[in-house]
C-alpha cells in the first residue's frame, strides 16, 4: 500500500503538494510520529463510550474486523461490543422481545452474496445486529480490511448505508 500511496499519480489526485515534505515520504508506520503523539498524551483510547452515546442518540454504527486480524482480533472486538450498554440491558444478553425478532449479538450467522455475474453464493463473513448496532467480520482480511478483501468491504458497507440485511 505504501508504494501505491506513494506514485505520483496517487499524490497528484489527492492534491498533496510536491514541495511538501510529505510528498512521496508515506509510510505504513513512524515511530516518530508515534511518539510525538506520546509526548503530547494524545494516545489511543477506547471508544466503546463514544459508540454507546451515539447509539442511546439513535445513531446506526458498523463494527466490522478482518477475520485475520491479529492486532485488533475479531474475538476481542466482539466482546467489547457485546458488553455495551443500550437501554435496559447489554446487546449481547437478549434479544427483542416485543417484536419476535431473532436478532442479537449473541446470534453470530454467516453473510455473504454473489460479487461476480454468474457467481456463486459464498460466504464473506459472520455478522450479529441488534437496533442500530451491526458487527460484521471479513473474512481471509487482516488489520486492513478494504486492502486485504476490497469487493467484500465494499459489499459490506454498501449494505450497510443501503439499510440491507447483510
Amino acid at each position: 500500500i505504501a508504494n501505491y500511496l506513494n506514485q505520483n499519480s496517487t499524490l497528484t489526485t489527492l492534491g498533496i503538494d510536491p514541495n511538501s515534505p510529505a510528498y512521496g515520504n508515506y509510510s505504513v508506520v513512524s515511530f516518530i510520529v508515534n511518539a510525538a503523539f506520546e509526548q503530547t498524551l494524545d494516545e489511543a483510547r477506547p471508544t466503546y463510550f463514544y459508540v454507546e452515546q451515539l447509539l442511546h442518540r439513535g445513531v446506526n454504527a458498523l463494527i466490522y474486523v478482518g477475520a485475520n486480524d491479529w492486532i485488533c482480533n475479531w474475538i476481542g472486538n466482539l466482546r467489547w461490543v457485546r458488553a455495551l450498554e443500550y437501554g435496559d440491558d447489554t446487546f449481547g444478553s437478549t434479544m427483542h422481545e416485543f417484536s419476535g425478532d431473532q436478532e442479537g449479538l449473541d446470534k453470530l450467522r454467516e453473510w455473504g452474496g454473489v460479487l461476480e455475474d454468474g457467481g456463486e453464493w459464498e460466504k464473506m463473513g459472520m455478522t450479529a445486529r441488534k437496533g442500530g448496532l451491526t458487527f460484521a467480520t471479513i473474512d481471509g482480511a487482516g488489520h486492513t480490511a478494504p486492502y486485504d478483501k476490497p469487493m467484500e468491504s465494499l459489499e459490506l458497507l454498501k449494505r450497510w448505508l443501503d439499510g440491507k440485511e447483510l
